[in-house]
Protein backbone atom coordinates (compact mmCIF):
# COMPACT_ATOMS: atom_id res chain seq x y z
CA UNK A 1 0.00 0.00 0.00
CA UNK A 2 1.29 3.44 -0.79
CA UNK A 3 2.07 6.03 1.75
CA UNK A 4 -0.48 8.52 0.57
CA UNK A 5 -3.29 5.71 0.14
CA UNK A 6 -2.88 5.35 3.99
CA UNK A 7 -2.58 8.86 4.59
CA UNK A 8 -5.80 9.13 3.01
CA UNK A 9 -7.08 6.79 4.97
CA UNK A 10 -6.30 7.93 8.37
CA UNK A 11 -7.31 11.55 7.24
CA UNK A 12 -10.57 10.26 6.22
CA UNK A 13 -11.13 8.44 9.36
CA UNK A 14 -10.38 11.15 11.84
CA UNK A 15 -13.83 13.46 11.51
CA UNK A 16 -15.58 10.29 12.31
CA UNK A 17 -13.58 9.66 15.56
CA UNK A 18 -13.53 13.67 15.84
CA UNK A 19 -17.37 13.84 15.37
CA UNK A 20 -17.97 11.07 18.25
CA UNK A 21 -15.71 12.98 20.63
CA UNK A 22 -17.79 16.37 19.88
CA UNK A 23 -20.87 14.52 20.45
CA UNK A 24 -19.48 12.97 23.95
CA UNK A 25 -18.19 16.68 25.40
CA UNK A 26 -22.21 18.05 23.74
CA UNK A 27 -24.06 15.03 25.53
CA UNK A 28 -22.47 15.40 29.33
CA UNK A 29 -22.62 19.71 29.58
CA UNK A 30 -18.91 20.18 29.41
CA UNK A 31 -18.29 23.90 29.81
CA UNK A 32 -15.80 23.63 27.87
CA UNK A 33 -15.45 23.40 23.86
CA UNK A 34 -13.72 19.95 21.96
CA UNK A 35 -10.49 22.31 20.94
CA UNK A 36 -10.30 23.52 24.87
CA UNK A 37 -10.36 20.37 25.88
CA UNK A 38 -8.00 19.26 23.48
CA UNK A 39 -5.30 22.09 24.48
CA UNK A 40 -5.99 21.11 28.22
CA UNK A 41 -5.19 17.30 27.38
CA UNK A 42 -1.85 18.30 25.59
CA UNK A 43 -0.82 20.86 28.31
CA UNK A 44 -1.27 17.94 30.33
CA UNK A 45 0.73 15.95 28.51
CA UNK A 46 3.38 18.39 29.06
CA UNK A 47 3.79 21.72 29.73
CA UNK A 48 4.11 23.86 26.54
CA UNK A 49 4.26 26.98 25.78
CA UNK A 50 1.87 29.20 23.42
CA UNK A 51 3.96 29.19 20.72
CA UNK A 52 4.60 25.33 20.75
CA UNK A 53 0.87 25.16 21.30
CA UNK A 54 0.17 27.16 18.46
CA UNK A 55 2.13 25.23 15.85
CA UNK A 56 0.59 21.98 17.26
CA UNK A 57 -2.68 23.33 16.00
CA UNK A 58 -1.86 24.98 13.07
CA UNK A 59 -2.99 28.28 14.19
CA UNK A 60 -1.07 31.72 15.16
CA UNK A 61 0.53 32.63 18.57
CA UNK A 62 -1.71 35.28 18.90
CA UNK A 63 -4.75 33.58 18.52
CA UNK A 64 -3.56 30.25 20.88
CA UNK A 65 -2.27 33.16 23.13
CA UNK A 66 -6.45 33.94 23.22
CA UNK A 67 -7.22 30.66 23.90
CA UNK A 68 -4.81 30.23 26.89
CA UNK A 69 -6.46 34.00 28.10
CA UNK A 70 -9.52 32.41 28.04
CA UNK A 71 -8.74 28.89 30.01
CA UNK A 72 -6.44 31.36 32.36
CA UNK A 73 -9.68 33.33 33.26
CA UNK A 74 -11.72 29.73 34.04
CA UNK A 75 -8.81 29.42 36.46
CA UNK A 76 -7.66 26.04 34.03
CA UNK A 77 -4.35 26.91 33.06
CA UNK A 78 -1.71 28.65 34.68
CA UNK A 79 1.30 31.05 33.05
CA UNK A 80 4.49 30.29 34.27
CA UNK A 81 7.45 32.77 33.60
CA UNK A 82 10.42 30.81 31.63
CA UNK A 83 13.73 30.31 33.92
CA UNK A 84 15.70 30.34 30.56
CA UNK A 85 13.40 33.32 28.48
CA UNK A 86 11.44 36.06 30.51
CA UNK A 87 9.68 36.89 27.56
CA UNK A 88 8.40 33.05 27.46
CA UNK A 89 5.79 31.59 29.74
CA UNK A 90 5.39 27.74 30.20
CA UNK A 91 1.36 27.05 30.36
CA UNK A 92 0.56 24.47 33.21
CA UNK A 93 -2.68 23.01 34.29
CA UNK A 94 -4.82 24.00 37.54
CA UNK A 95 -5.39 21.17 39.37
CA UNK A 96 -9.40 22.30 38.47
CA UNK A 97 -8.47 21.49 34.81
CA UNK A 98 -6.72 18.36 35.93
CA UNK A 99 -9.84 16.47 37.29
CA UNK A 100 -11.88 18.26 34.48
CA UNK A 101 -9.50 16.65 32.05
CA UNK A 102 -9.59 13.21 33.47
CA UNK A 103 -13.44 13.31 33.46
CA UNK A 104 -13.64 14.12 30.26
CA UNK A 105 -11.59 12.17 29.20
CA UNK A 106 -13.23 9.30 31.20
CA UNK A 107 -16.49 9.77 29.31
CA UNK A 108 -14.90 10.29 25.84
CA UNK A 109 -13.46 7.14 26.38
CA UNK A 110 -16.57 5.55 27.60
CA UNK A 111 -18.65 6.34 24.29
CA UNK A 112 -15.64 5.40 22.37
CA UNK A 113 -15.21 2.23 23.76
CA UNK A 114 -19.19 1.74 22.96
CA UNK A 115 -18.50 2.39 19.37
CA UNK A 116 -15.83 -1.05 19.02
CA UNK A 117 -18.23 -3.18 20.98
CA UNK A 118 -19.15 -4.71 18.02
CA UNK A 119 -15.31 -5.93 17.02
CA UNK A 120 -14.36 -8.82 17.66
CA UNK A 121 -11.46 -9.74 19.51
CA UNK A 122 -8.97 -9.97 16.97
CA UNK A 123 -10.13 -6.77 14.97
CA UNK A 124 -9.28 -5.09 18.54
CA UNK A 125 -5.94 -6.68 18.37
CA UNK A 126 -5.40 -5.30 15.27
CA UNK A 127 -6.75 -2.01 16.11
CA UNK A 128 -4.91 -1.67 19.08
CA UNK A 129 -1.35 -2.91 17.10
CA UNK A 130 -2.24 -0.58 14.59
CA UNK A 131 -2.52 2.50 16.67
CA UNK A 132 0.31 1.88 18.67
CA UNK A 133 2.39 2.18 15.62
CA UNK A 134 0.03 5.77 14.69
CA UNK A 135 0.72 6.98 17.89
CA UNK A 136 4.48 6.11 17.63
CA UNK A 137 5.06 7.39 14.61
CA UNK A 138 3.28 10.97 15.18
CA UNK A 139 4.22 11.64 18.73
CA UNK A 140 7.55 12.03 17.57
CA UNK A 141 9.24 15.32 16.43
CA UNK A 142 10.61 13.73 13.74
CA UNK A 143 8.53 15.47 9.67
Amino acid sequence: MKNNTLAKKIFDTLPFIIKVIKKSVKIHSCPLTPNQIKVLHIIGHDSSTVDELAQIFNITSPTMSETIDGLSKKNLVKKIKSKEDGRVYNIILTSNAKKMVANAHKKIVAILGKKLNNLTLKEKKILTEALSILQKTFSTNKN
